[in-house]
């Protein structure tokens, strides 16, 4: 698994474009304590279309700033690549969690 430490510093670095709410719903995807009930549902129901969602608009974001040949294209790569790494390491949290919880 992904170390999520390495995430969560990454993130709070300037290198990337990543905005502070995108970023600190990120940490919480990455925090947040499944074991708890309501919590694990709503993290279940909430972060994978939230994820869907960054991924897409830092897409595009990467998308528009290659056509453009922006100095920002680096960084926004960076970003674009973080969230997804992010994305995948929340998911692979959820998924062991409903695998823990259907034993």
């Amino acid at each position: 698994m992904i170390d999520v430490e390495i995430i969560i510093e990454k993130l709070k670095t300037r290198d990337n474009l990543i905005t502070r709410l995108h970023a600190d719903e990120i940490e919480l995807s990455l925090t947040c304590n499944l074991s708890d009930l309501r919590t694990y549902n709503y993290a279940r129901n909430y972060f994978p279309n939230f994820y869907t969602r960054m991924i897409n608009e830092y897409t595009i974001l990467v998308n528009q700033l290659k056509s453009a040949e922006n100095a920002l294209l680096d960084s926004a790569q960076r970003s674009l690549d973080l969230i997804k790494l992010a994305g995948v390491t929340c998911l692979t949290r959820l998924n062991a969690e409903k695998e823990k919880r259907n034993e």
